[in-house]
């Protein structure tokens, strides 16, 4: 959210996202989602609480704040919320821009894209590498997790931050700066919707195997790519990936804390 924005045109964002209205702001080190809110009439500095009924000013008027929820918790009313939490009044809330990076990688080197404690990630080296950019510490969500050793031409990952970044390529050249050693490249940064999630709102994935039929051993190719000696029946194996064509229930291979809304997924 944007405080500097007036209270309808804020209130408007919170509701542009129906059936699933809401807006991302964070308090005390932790994120809430405005899920309803009204127009007040009342003045004080973009992004303060005016009072302990959750009143935020806007650059116009304010908004009072009806119904939220907690990370990862069920909605409630901001008088239940009020009566757990406490709230300073004069309290200016900082909002965050959301950003979303394409990013390419050669993988053969690390343990896979998500943070571990047995190696290196990729997940790190970028968040590390961002660090040194914008001196805080920054998280980013990936669109995806691929495994050790496995490479991607266009990864995605967004991240929060307080800072606008105003010029891309000053921001391109100094992350891929401290990655150019590590085989890791940000092709293109764009900002994104306060609610965009790399995950989340991901509407298609695609993977690509790779493998070289030959005697000769790979070159070229080597750990980017399966090779196999033995001659393979390609219209076999054509024949075969028919049957993965489809919608199919994947419910047996999914963990059970897969967050999924559903085991239904369709291959192309």
């Amino acid at each position: 959210i944007n405080w500097n924005d007036p209270a309808n045109k804020v209130i408007a964002k919170i509701n542009a996202f129906y059936p699933n209205p809401g807006s991302w702001i964070e308090l005390n080190g932790t994120r809430i989602k405005i899920i309803k809110a009204k127009e007040i009439i009342s003045k004080g500095d973009p992004g303060t609480i005016l009072d302990k009924k959750f009143t935020i000013a806007c650059s116009k008027n304010a908004i009072q704040i009806i119904e939220l929820k907690k990370e990862g918790k069920q909605i409630m009313t901001a008088e239940e919320f009020l009566r757990g939490n406490e709230i300073k009044t004069g309290l200016t809330l900082n909002w965050m821009f959301n950003y979303l990076l394409k990013i390419e990688y050669e993988g053969t080197n690390f343990v896979g894209w998500q943070s571990q404690k047995n190696g290196k990630s990729i997940q790190d080296s970028i968040e590390k590498s961002l660090k040194k950019v914008f001196g805080t510490k920054i998280k980013i969500m990936g669109a995806g997790r691929t495994d050790k050793g496995v490479h991607a031409y266009s990864q995605f990952a967004n991240f929060k931050l307080k800072k606008k970044i105003d010029n891309k390529k000053i921001f391109l050249d100094s992350v891929n700066f401290f990655l150019k050693n590590k085989f890791i490249s940000i092709l293109d940064i764009k900002k994104q919707k306060d609610d965009f999630h790399a995950r989340f709102s991901a509407k298609l994935r695609t993977y690509e195997y790779l493998i070289i039929n030959r005697q000769g051993s790979l070159s070229i190719y080597k750990n980017k790519a399966w090779h196999v000696k033995k001659k393979i029946d390609l219209s076999l194996m054509k024949k075969g990936a028919k049957l993965f064509e489809g919608s199919h229930d994947f419910s047996t291979f999914r963990a059970a804390s897969c967050s999924a809304k559903s085991p239904l997924k369709k291959i192309y």
